[in-house]
């Protein structure tokens, strides 16, 4: 019975380590990964952001798409790519951070490909630790991403960030001001993890965890 008991208890300890951590510092709505696509090889794409607070950031996530594999090229994932920080503009602000060759984790989260033909990637890089004021428009730029293919766009899903694209060419013909194009998807992460939030399957498995300790403690007692 005390083995029993020790079991349950270590279960629940796991439910508990296995919760769903909180939310990053800002994420530009929900990958959308079949409406559209920017370059990131040649261009050079920013998107606005703003956090409620001071904060230190440590990552940058966002969605590509790459072009399809084939057997020569059997992983079309991003390696590495260029990015910068900026605050106020997209392309004069202050540079507030930058790294370039930055490595890249790249998960393949849509294996079958869309419908346009290209992998989905789930794509993070780190930023070091960069501290960020609350209530300033930052703009993240991401370029010169690097593919054995030589194709990768940045997700377009339309989410709350403006989005301002400077493309391979003649200055003066090639700049979108922000506003002008829709939106890319990226989360900018914080520096560790929040506290966690159980999930509500979590939750459901405590207390049913709680229970059945409860009713043994019980049943221990009247023997």
């Amino acid at each position: 019975m005390k083995k029993f008991i020790a079991m349950a208890a270590i279960f629940l300890l796991y439910s508990l380590g296995n919760s769903a951590f909180a939310t990053p510092l800002y994420q530009n709505g929900n990958p959308n990964g079949a409406l559209d696509g920017v370059d990131i090889v040649t261009d050079t794409v920013s998107n606005s952001f703003t956090l409620g607070s001071n904060a230190t950031a440590t990552g940058v996530s966002f969605y590509s798409w790459n072009s399809p594999t084939s057997d020569l090229i059997p992983d079309t994932a991003i390696s590495t790519i260029d990015w910068t920080i900026r605050s106020v503009s997209p392309d004069t602000g202050d540079i507030v951070g930058q790294g370039s060759n930055a490595s890249v984790t790249a998960t393949l989260t849509a294996p079958g490909g869309n419908e346009a033909g290209y992998l989905i990637y789930s794509n993070d890089f780190s930023i070091g630790s960069l501290a960020l004021l609350g209530n300033t428009t930052y703009w993240l730029q991401l370029t010169n991403a690097v593919t054995l293919t030589g194709i990768a766009l940045w997700d377009v899903n339309n989410g709350p960030s403006s989005a301002s694209s400077l493309q391979l060419g003649s200055l003066a013909d090639n700049i979108e001001g922000p506003g002008t194009s829709g939106s890319e998807y990226f989360k900018i992460l914080p520096d560790s993890p929040s506290a966690p939030v159980p999930e509500p399957s979590t939750l459901l498995l405590l207390g049913a965890g709680l229970g059945g300790l409860a009713f043994l403690r019980k049943k221990a007692r009247k023997q």
